[in-house]
């Protein structure tokens, strides 16, 4: 006799109970539930992964088991866990990070901005030193040293710290969050313009 129970047939597969009685169970034909993927997730399925994000081994391992090993469904899956995370992290103290400052070609123009983490550790981390200096050049490129830091926050990054698309500097932070465990801010972006003689230098007492 089958046995029935929350609306499937128990068995050696899981289908809903309204298919078992016009076709024999086969694990061919079973359901894919959360949680429940029949693809293997290899080591070198979740360094890839890793590689390609940053993010905790074990953040990588859930998003592969979930995306029933889609490396684009999975990327998608620490995307939202980023932003959830990042809304949890916000009221923390942010007070290390760093400054990167950058000059255009000519000498006349340059920017300046500011991305906060909780501590050294993080400020040390590659990947977070990548994203500062992409989120200065971005800045430069815009030929505005005034623009408002929220119209900034709004402005396209070719790609994040997990995003391989275009992502906007706001969310490509709380991506940031996700990524090195810490709760990130954009603190500051600035610059400054000189016409006629002279030009902008820079100088950084601890340079990255």
């Amino acid at each position: 006799a089958t046995l029935l129970r929350r609306g499937f047939t128990a068995g050696r597969a899981l289908i809903p109970v309204a298919h078992a009685a016009s076709r024999s169970v086969r694990p061919a034909a079973a359901l894919s539930l959360r949680g429940m993927s029949s693809v293997k997730i290899s080591a070198a399925m979740v360094k890839e992964l890793r590689d390609k994000t940053g993010s905790p081994m074990m953040d990588c391992k859930r998003a592969l088991e979930d995306a029933a090993g889609d490396q684009a469904k999975a990327l998608e899956w620490l995307r939202k866990k980023g932003i959830a995370t990042a809304a949890k992290k916000e009221s923390r103290r942010s007070a290390d990070g760093l400054v990167c400052a950058l000059l255009d070609a000519s000498g006349k123009r340059g920017s300046v901005v500011e991305v906060n983490s909780e501590t050294d550790f993080v400020a040390r981390n590659p990947i977070f030193q990548s994203f500062v200096r992409d989120v200065c050049a971005l800045h430069l490129s815009q030929g505005n040293v005034s623009i408002p830091l929220a119209d900034f926050k709004a402005l396209q990054l070719e790609k994040g710290p997990q995003t391989t698309g275009k992502i906007s500097v706001e969310d490509a932070v709380k991506e940031m969050v996700a990524t090195v465990g810490e709760n990130c801010q954009m603190r500051t972006a600035a610059g400054l313009e000189v016409s006629g003689a002279g030009g902008v230098f820079r100088y950084m007492h601890t340079g990255m």
